[in-house]
């Protein structure tokens, strides 16, 4: 539970041992307390352990995926977990709809978003056990098919197996490091 203190032989309380907490309150409250009211509120006790100078940014920007997508928008080493992948594409694939309608808008959004995307997807790749590098190939072959499809529209199917097969590769599940 708590550490040992080695002089005195006391226990200290660790930040997050809250049942340690509730005990020691219970052992300070006054002895003609109602039984019922003995044990602290869960509410009161991690309110203590708190400290009061959290930072608010880091606090914002903790476990929000979306933000994380920007902050990292250059970073191509580390990983992106399945979730924070899925739920960024998400908010992306929500903020690209209205801009189809709006040609200019749609292209300036899909060059700002390029290099965050791309970052995105080999910290993911890299996540699932995966070689970022597969990222190129998915590129020049996209890029391919592409001019391609203007001259003959069946080259459509190859660029959709493309797809498919990038997609299984994003969605594989993590891997142990």
């Amino acid at each position: 539970m708590g550490n040992i203190h080695e002089e005195d032989g006391t226990k200290k309380i660790g930040k997050g041992d809250y049942t340690v907490k509730m005990y020691k309150k219970r052992e300070e409250a006054p002895s003609n307390q109602v039984v019922e009211n003995a044990q602290p509120n869960i509410q009161e006790t991690t309110v203590e352990g708190q400290s009061p100078n959290v930072d608010f940014v880091e606090e914002l920007t903790t476990g929000n995926p979306y933000l994380s997508y920007w902050e990292n928008a250059f970073n191509f080493k580390g990983r992106t977990s399945r979730g924070d992948y899925w739920i960024v594409v998400l908010i992306n694939v929500i903020i690209t709809i209205p801009l189809i309608f709006v040609r200019i808008l749609l292209l300036v959004w899909c060059i700002i978003t390029f290099i965050p995307s791309t970052a995105m997807m080999a910290r993911r790749l890299r996540d699932a056990g995966f070689s970022p590098y597969n990222l190129i190939w998915y590129n020049i072959v996209s890029l391919i098919i592409t001019l391609l499809v203007r001259d003959n529209p069946s080259w459509s199917l190859l660029g959709f197996i493309i797809f498919i097969i990038m997609l299984i590769l994003l969605a594989s599940p993590s891997k142990k490091k």
